[in-house]
C-alpha cells in the first residue's frame, strides 16, 4: 500500500466513527508504525495478525509480510 493510499483510508475511517473496523493486506510495518498509532489517537485499540508464512522469514522480512487488522472502541 503507498503512503498516500493509507492515509486516505485512515481519514475515511475517522470520518465514519465506525466501533470496529477490519482490513486486510495491511504489511506488518505499516500496522505498527502507522495505523496503530493514528487510531490510537481517536480512541481505538486494534490486533494484528499476519500470514502464516511469516513463521519461515527473518525479522526484516517480516515487515513486509501482510496479514489482517482489526481495531476497535
Amino acid at each position: 500500500m503507498k503512503d498516500t493510499e493509507a492515509v486516505s483510508r485512515i481519514c475515511d475511517l475517522i470520518l465514519l466513527s465506525a466501533d470496529l473496523i477490519t482490513l486486510q493486506e495491511v504489511e506488518t510495518e505499516q500496522f505498527y508504525s502507522f495505523f496503530l498509532p493514528e487510531l490510537k489517537r481517536d480512541g481505538y485499540d486494534g490486533i494484528f495478525s499476519p500470514k502464516s508464512r511469516a513463521k519461515t522469514m527473518t525479522e526484516s522480512e517480516r515487515k513486509h509480510v501482510d496479514g489482517c487488522a482489526i481495531f476497535w472502541r
